[in-house]
């Protein structure tokens, strides 16, 4: 983690001696193409998009990106797509499977993947190296593990323009699926998905702030409820089902 985190900063250093524009983007259209053809209501068509001649480009076209010159919503767009990406590259290139815990001795995340940069990323660097220092912790409703538990994935790509309302939309689906997330007002029950264990230090330190953090996406009367009886609730956690997200 030391190395990456190293070679970030070297690249960094040196993109700030090229010139660049501050209104650099990335086109994302050809992903957007790719999964609105192959992934319906968060299911995935890996064989469809195995043959898809569009999707090898599309990878390319990240690898080439100096995504170092980008910031903001740009940046996190990026990295998203990236890791969704080659994600479903990982998958398809080991079709058909029947989980992506099969492969490497369940060690997949930490398998070299991609290069950018220069710098050659794990998924697990991506992730915990690259986009969660960016501080949205909305990410954990965008990134996807093709598990059926896992958030589901869009059938488009993230964009700068829309990423706010794309990430506000992930997480309102994902809180409302009641076989990731149920929330019962009359036991004061919460039984969440395994990522806000996982990942709880980027909700807050305790259950209750994990619950304050992901009130705003909640429907009513589940809002109020934990809003004005917050400490008559209680956190379990769901079965993780880490069978193939695939049709």
């Amino acid at each position: 983690m030391k190395s990456v985190r190293l070679k970030l900063l070297l690249a960094c250093f040196v993109s700030t001696m090229v010139v660049v524009s501050s209104a650099a983007q990335v086109d994302h259209t050809a992903f957007s193409a790719v999964l609105g053809s192959h992934v319906r209501n968060g299911m995935v068509d890996y064989a469809g998009i195995k043959r898809d001649k569009r999707f090898a480009p599309y990878l390319a076209s990240l690898s080439a990106t100096s995504a170092s010159t980008l910031t903001g919503h740009e940046r996190l767009a990026f990295w998203i797509n990236v890791y969704n990406a080659y994600t479903i590259k990982l998958i398809c290139d080991n079709f058909p499977l029947k989980s992506i815990r099969d492969l490497s001795n369940g060690k997949v995340w930490d398998r070299p993947l991609v290069t950018i940069d220069h710098i050659t990323y794990s998924l697990n660097e991506i992730e915990n190296d690259v986009i969660r220092p960016l501080g949205d912790n909305r990410i954990h409703f965008a990134l996807v593990c093709a598990a059926r538990s896992c958030p589901p994935l869009r059938s488009e790509a993230y964009r700068a323009d829309i990423l706010d309302a794309q990430l506000r939309d992930q997480a309102e689906r994902f809180l409302a699926d009641q076989s990731r997330n149920t929330f019962d007002t009359y036991t004061h029950v919460a039984k969440l998905s395994h990522v806000f264990e996982w990942y709880l230090g980027d909700f807050g330190r305790t259950h209750a702030q994990l619950l304050q953090a992901l009130q705003p996406f909640l429907a009513e009367p589940i809002k109020t409820s934990i809003k004005r009886e917050l400490p008559l609730w209680t956190v379990q956690w769901m079965d993780y089902d880490w069978s193939l997200n695939g049709k």
